[in-house]
């Protein structure tokens, strides 16, 4: 298979071609996980894989309680199917419970206890709070919760199963009880739940590579493997470039259409991959992954980046900068400004484009 198959490939596995999905549930379901430590970054994610629907629509599909946001993978916040959650913790985020950090913040085990337990009598009842609320109320109650000890006492009632982000109310995912929030769970335990996340991730990101899977998953090659054997039965394997990469062979790689998509900053397109090397040109890596953890929104034509882009949004309009990385053809420009009309609906405002 060739490097622009593959890129072409993962397009439709990334549900950024058709056939797409019709519920932000179902798309996340689709990957199992999907990246979004920025909240407004994490639902355009999805409103970028559903052309129908608004920002208005996917929020009130998390207020429905389809969805919620928590530290799943590699200690870092991602979008989930309400009914994923729990399985998903203890199969990837339990990993990552960062007892050093927090004895390094000076958070002591019973601290990160007794927070847990004023958040578990606080928000009882189907109640919610602010992340400001949380801070003032662990303040009140003599815990702490200054600086970043707010953020790791959060992760920790996260990681142990006890609270979640939930509804979205001004723009912003208030805190709740993920038994209140997401009662009815599925259940995948051991080697079943590694087989299911294999499974879920190949036919969501592949083609891609063994290190791929465990570094999106954050473990270790030897779960990975193990994973990938229990699902091997539904998964292909081709080469690309003398590397054997698996994928999901219900999905097939589009022809060559010029097909335009502007995607998130920090999306599976991305941060789905530890070899990124199919979307971005290794003279580029910079301009789109510049260091220090950032990664940049990206205007993408058939699977590869073409540009970057950054928005500010206004009462009534969003203004957006495109900063070219290479020079495309008039066609391509053409269904960039097109792809950049869709994210204006999405967020209910006209686009004022800017190209450079």
């Amino acid at each position: 298979m060739t490097t622009e198959a593959v890129a072409r490939w993962r397009l439709r596995s990334l549900l950024l071609t058709p056939p797409q999905r019709s519920s932000a549930a179902a798309v996340a379901t689709h990957f199992g996980a999907m990246q979004a430590q920025d909240l407004a970054s994490g639902l355009w994610s999805f409103g970028s894989r559903l052309p129908e629907l608004s920002r208005e629509d996917i929020c009130t599909q998390v207020n429905r309680r389809e969805l919620l946001r928590t530290w799943t993978q590699r200690g870092t916040l991602h979008f989930v199917a309400a009914q994923d959650a729990r399985w998903l913790l203890a199969t990837c985020g339990r990993r990552h419970h960062r007892r050093s950090r927090r004895q390094q913040l000076g958070i002591t085990d019973a601290q990160a206890d007794r927070a847990a337990e004023i958040l578990q009598d606080s928000l009882c009842g189907n109640r919610s709070l602010s992340r400001r609320e949380v801070a003032q109320l662990l303040q009140e109650r003599g815990v702490d919760a200054t600086g970043q000890r707010l953020y790791h006492l959060l992760l920790h009632t996260a990681l142990s199963g006890l609270t979640c982000y939930g509804p979205i109310v001004d723009d912003e995912q208030s805190i709740v009880l993920l038994a209140e929030w997401a009662p009815q769970q599925r259940e995948f335990t051991g080697d079943a739940a590694l087989g299911e996340l294999a499974r879920r991730y190949f036919r969501s990101h592949g083609p891609a590579s063994r290190a791929d899977f465990a570094h999106w998953a954050g473990f270790g090659h030897r779960d990975a493997g193990v994973g990938i054997a229990v699902a091997a039965a539904g998964l292909k394997t081709v080469e690309c470039d003398g590397r054997e990469l698996l994928l999901d062979p219900a999905t097939e790689a589009g022809p060559a259409t010029g097909h335009v998509n502007v995607v998130a900053p920090y999306d599976e397109f991305l941060l789905g991959y530890a070899d990124r090397s199919a979307a971005v040109a290794e003279d580029k890596t910079g301009a789109v992954m510049p260091g220090g953890g950032v990664f940049r929104a990206i205007v993408v034509r058939d699977g590869v980046a073409f540009g970057t882009w950054r928005r500010s949004v206004r009462e009534d309009f969003v203004s957006v900068e495109v900063s070219l990385l290479w020079t495309p053809d008039s066609q391509t420009l053409d269904r960039m400004e097109c792809a950049f009309e869709r994210y204006g609906a999405f967020l209910n405002r006209t686009v004022r484009l800017r190209i450079r």
